[in-house]
């Protein structure tokens, strides 16, 4: 406490805990779960099995900025997309790549959200400003922008579960729009998944013992051909079907 100005005034120890106070009401804001504002999640339920061509032309209409590799499109270079088409990728990998890279769209949905929040408090605290109309102008882009970056990122999703569905052969599952689901199939469709291959499983099981079954009998009726022809041996060989004789010695040759 400082007595000659006759204020008060925190010292060090002070000071440190009301850092640590403000720390730990920062943290518990950050790890909160808040609701999307009205406008924001209305405009992800307005948008219909046009969404993609909505997201497009958001994309298209933006104001473009130049400053090198920050701006502009990554490619592959010409000469090696014949041999990257002929390589073979774990499908896992892929898939989960696909996944975490919609879940950077969804941080920046949530960035623009944060955002929006913020310039509607300003604007709702000083409502007769001047500048209330221009912050309501840029609120309604920080909104469509949240839009934009949590709408692609559920379509990341859906191409994420197509990529499944191709590369197990579920192809029931291509192109299924069901929706509200947070994994890529709901608890009824991988019963009914994992029913489908135990029933494949038992038709191969079925279908491989029937093969055997045939090879088995064809083996022994192919043993059954060369019996009772002698001192042959198995047909098929020609000139040399009959056992070879022995040449008596040659001592014995000459003794007759």
């Amino acid at each position: 406490m400082n007595h000659e100005s006759g204020e008060d005034h925190p010292n060090d120890s002070q000071l440190r805990a009301l850092f640590a106070e403000f720390a730990k009401e920062w943290q518990s804001s950050k790890d909160a779960k808040y609701p999307l504002p009205p406008e924001v999640h209305a405009g992800l339920e307005s948008l219909g099995s046009e969404s993609s061509n909505e997201l497009k032309r958001f994309q298209r209409d933006l104001v473009k900025y130049e400053a090198g590799d920050w701006t502009q499109m990554g490619a592959i270079n010409t000469v090696f997309i014949q041999r990257l088409k002929k390589t073979t990728l774990e499908s896992n990998a892929v898939i989960q790549q696909r996944y975490k890279d919609a879940d950077r769209l969804r941080a920046t949905g949530r960035a623009a959200t944060e955002v929006y929040e913020e310039l509607g408090n300003i604007i709702n605290s000083n409502p007769d400003n001047e500048l209330t109309q221009q912050l309501f102008e840029i609120t309604g882009k920080l909104a469509k922008l949240a839009i934009f970056g949590f709408a692609s990122a559920k379509d990341m999703d859906k191409e994420s579960k197509n990529l499944i569905a191709k590369s197990l052969k579920l192809h029931e599952y291509i192109d299924d729009n069901s929706t509200n689901k947070t994994m890529a199939f709901s608890e009824e469709d991988v019963a009914h998944i994992r029913e489908q291959w135990h029933q494949d499983k038992l038709i191969r099981a079925a279908i491989g013992g029937k093969r055997y079954g045939n090879q088995q009998q064809q083996w022994q009726r192919g043993r059954g051909r060369g019996r009772g022809r002698g001192n042959g041996y198995r047909s098929g060989f020609g000139t040399w079907g009959s056992r070879p004789q022995r040449s008596e010695p040659a001592n014995h040759q000459q003794q007759q």
